[in-house]
């Protein structure tokens, strides 16, 4: 049973992720393509030579680069 509940909060944990990743696109909040001169994905980042801490939001889009922001409409230079 507890195996299962695991199983169930693992999936839900994914899909929430997922969703995220649906709402990376921050055209409307941010100037330039986020992924452009991005060097380190994991709590920071260098966005044309200035280091900015990232939201959750930003963390989130640094980290799914390859998918997301590479995408023209995906617009996620994070302030924060």
């Amino acid at each position: 049973m507890a195996l299962v509940l695991s199983l169930i909060i693992g999936l839900l944990m994914i899909q929430t992720t997922n969703s995220q990743a649906d709402k990376c696109d921050c055209e409307n909040d941010y100037d330039s393509p986020f992924c452009d001169g991005i060097a380190n994905k994991e709590n920071e980042c260098y966005v044309g030579g200035d280091k900015q801490k990232l939201s959750p939001k930003g963390l989130h889009c640094a980290k799914s680069c390859e998918t997301c922001c590479k995408l023209s409409r995906f617009k996620c230079n994070d302030r924060g």
